[in-house]
């Protein structure tokens, strides 16, 4: 399997990716972030896994942000999205992912790299550990419809 930047012909399935790890939505919702990421119009890049079929079975999505927390610098390079398909974890491939996505903040002269979790997401959060990733902060947040 091979770790490489996204390319357009990917889209479809990356947006499929995409869908399995924010489904509280529309898959469609998700479109226009990844396709302006694929036009070059955001500080942005996806690295996915291609899997021997040359379908996609992950991705990392990493930005370039103001402010993270816990971070001091700024910008700073954030991990908006890491997601492998179940049979893909545990391989050594989140860690590939992450390396690319830390390899790319490096090259545009970023400092630190910041990320987020949900608080009952205990896979994610181990996997964030055990790559080097130190927790600092726990957030609830709330809405109100108006």
């Amino acid at each position: 399997m091979d770790i490489r930047l996204i390319r357009p012909q990917d889209r479809d399935e990356c947006l499929r990716l995409r869908g399995a790890l924010w489904h509280d939505g529309p898959i469609s919702e998700h479109a226009p972030d990844l396709d302006a990421i694929l036009a070059g119009e955001l500080p942005a890049a996806v690295y996915v896994v291609e899997r021997h079929d040359g379908c996609l079975g992950g991705f990392v999505e990493v930005g370039i942000r103001s402010i993270a927390e816990g971070c001091a610098t700024s910008p700073v390079a954030y991990l908006e999205g890491w997601y492998l398909e179940p049979d893909l974890r545990g391989l050594g491939l989140g860690k590939a992912l992450i390396q690319a996505a830390e390899d790319w903040a490096r090259g545009r002269g970023l400092s630190e790299m910041g990320s987020d979790t949900w608080l009952d997401n205990d896979d994610g959060y181990r996997a964030h550990l055990a790559l080097g990733y130190e927790e600092v902060e726990r957030i609830i947040c709330f809405r109100k419809r108006l």
